[in-house]
This record gives structure tokens, C-alpha cells and sequence, in this order.
């Protein structure tokens, strides 16, 4: 006879100083391909902080993909009134319209290795993918944004 599973435990809050780890941890999972799915306690928990603005400002990429992942990929798209504006070579420079006034421009990529998509802000004058990408990669930004990364 096949014992029943054990009941998922209760979601407990975490304390401020763990809230980055917790992100940090459902990254990993995504990293790992495994599904991550918050249960309604966390959801509710969860609720401003995974509002897609609040989303677009987390500073920490992979703690952003986290949460985009956990409120879903296509409802971000949707709820941030996605447009795409240019796509080449598997990249998509996208306007999201998430503050009513002005388009947040960003690009959107896939990592071929991990399969997990990222969102990145690019400065709002960017019309190609490759003008994007040549800004995202040049040394003055990339010195910034390592200083930012965990």
C-alpha cells in the first residue's frame, strides 16, 4: 500500500532580511527547470510586491525573472500592455506600458543554455535590437549593473 503524500507545509511569511533569499531561491528553481507555482497564501502575501511596476523595479535581475516567473511570463506581458517594437536574432525590443506616462523600452532575451527569459530595461530612445544590445554590452553599463547583481 502506497503512503500518501505528505501535505505541502503551510507558507510562513518570511522576515525582511529573507525576503531576498526567498526570491533568490525560486530563481534557482527556474535556473533548475523545475515548475514554481506560489500557493494562494503566498500569491496574497505576495500581492504588491509582485505587481508588475513593482516587478520592472526590482534592481536584482534574477530575483526580477523570479518574480515574473512566479506571476506568470504572459500575464506580465499582458498586464504591462507589451508592444513589441523590434525582434532579430532571438531578441525582441519591447515597450511595456506600466506607468501612464511613457513606455518602459526593454529587451527581452532567452538564455540558450537555461532557457529562462530576462527582461531588461534599455534607455527609452532604443529602436533596434541591436542598438539595444550594443547599449546593454558596452563597459560603462556593464560595470554598473555588476555592482548591482548578486
Amino acid at each position: 500500500m502506497r503512503t500518501p503524500p505528505a501535505p505541502k507545509p503551510k507558507f510562513t511569511p518570511p522576515s525582511a532580511e529573507a525576503k531576498q533569499t526567498y526570491w533568490l531561491t525560486h530563481a534557482q528553481l527556474i535556473r533548475g527547470h523545475k515548475p514554481v507555482k506560489l500557493s494562494d497564501d503566498e500569491m496574497k502575501y505576495w500581492a504588491e510586491e509582485l505587481h508588475p511596476i513593482n516587478i520592472f523595479l526590482e534592481d536584482n535581475v534574477a530575483v526580477r525573472v523570479a518574480k515574473i516567473y512566479c506571476y506568470g511570463v504572459e500575464k506580465f506581458l499582458k498586464d504591462g500592455k507589451c508592444k513589441y517594437l523590434n525582434s532579430e536574432a532571438g531578441y525582441d525590443l519591447i515597450a511595456l506600458q506600466l506607468l501612464d506616462d511613457r513606455p518602459i523600452v526593454a529587451l527581452k532575451m532567452v538564455c540558450p543554455s537555461t532557457d529562462t527569459m530576462y527582461i531588461i530595461p534599455v534607455p527609452p530612445y532604443m529602436q533596434t535590437v541591436p542598438e539595444a544590445l550594443d547599449w546593454y554590452f558596452t563597459i560603462d553599463n556593464f560595470l554598473g549593473r555588476v555592482g548591482t547583481q548578486t
